[in-house]
């Protein structure tokens, strides 16, 4: 990853680290404070998506653990060579 490309990323987890903080930690007791927190939560979303295209050890850290799919079909060893049972 270039040098610029790294700072920009290092500069929007930073930001992304503040609006969460910002979010825990905002009192919601008059409408401006609603609103920045409303806003701490869409900052801290496009810091995400936007760190998460850039990034790809950052998506692939953060893609989440997909188990295999299991197979529920019978399986036909149980069955003899015409396919009757």
């Amino acid at each position: 990853m270039s040098p610029i490309k790294r700072k920009v990323v290092t500069v929007l987890k930073y930001l992304a680290g503040i609006s969460a903080v910002v979010f825990w930690l905002g009192p919601l007791r008059s409408e401006i404070q609603v609103l920045i927190f409303v806003a701490s939560i869409a900052v801290l979303l496009i810091c995400h998506f936007i760190v998460s295209s850039m990034d790809e050890t950052y998506a692939n850290k953060n893609a989440g653990y997909w188990p295999k799919l299991v197979n529920w079909t019978r399986s036909s060893e149980s069955d003899d060579a015409n396919g009757k049972r």
